[in-house]
């Protein structure tokens, strides 16, 4: 019994280094974004472009600064289990299944505004980029 208990703590002790190490990480990137800004000098026109020039960018300052909350709030619900030891224990598994599909969404989520934001910065030229429903391009034995 008292394994199954260090066990237990050592794993609460594991979420919250996880749930600190990605509100920290989550916090840095809605940071580092939302601050940069690029200059380029174009015949003697200085244009400044910050993340609030594409959309995607935004998205993905807005779903990091979503997923730093998320994981505040979850460290708060760690911190409040922690501190509330006694008491029936008959909610665990919805809990439990409630927490695993929001940690599910917050990642889909940070990986589609990370997915958005890489193909709106990639630069394509309309002669190397080819759309898998244009069917114009007849491919020979030279391609």
């Amino acid at each position: 019994m008292a394994a199954a208990m260090g066990l237990e703590r050592k794993a609460k002790v594991a979420e919250v280094a996880l749930r600190c190490a990605l509100c920290a990480l989550a916090a840095l990137a809605a940071a580092l974004v939302g601050t940069g800004s690029q200059t380029r000098t174009f015949f003697s026109l200085e244009k400044k472009a910050r993340f609030t020039d594409m959309k995607a960018l935004v998205l993905l300052v807005a779903a990091h600064g979503a997923a730093a909350v998320y994981s505040l709030l979850q460290l708060a619900r760690c911190a409040a289990a922690a501190a509330w030891k006694g008491g029936s224990n008959g909610g665990a598994a919805v809990v439990a299944w409630s927490v695993f599909s929001c940690d599910q969404a917050v990642a889909y989520a940070l990986m589609a505004a990370t997915a958005a934001a890489l193909q709106s910065s990639v630069p394509c030229s309309s002669a190397s980029h080819y759309s898998l429903f244009d069917n114009t391009h007849q491919f020979s034995a030279d391609d």
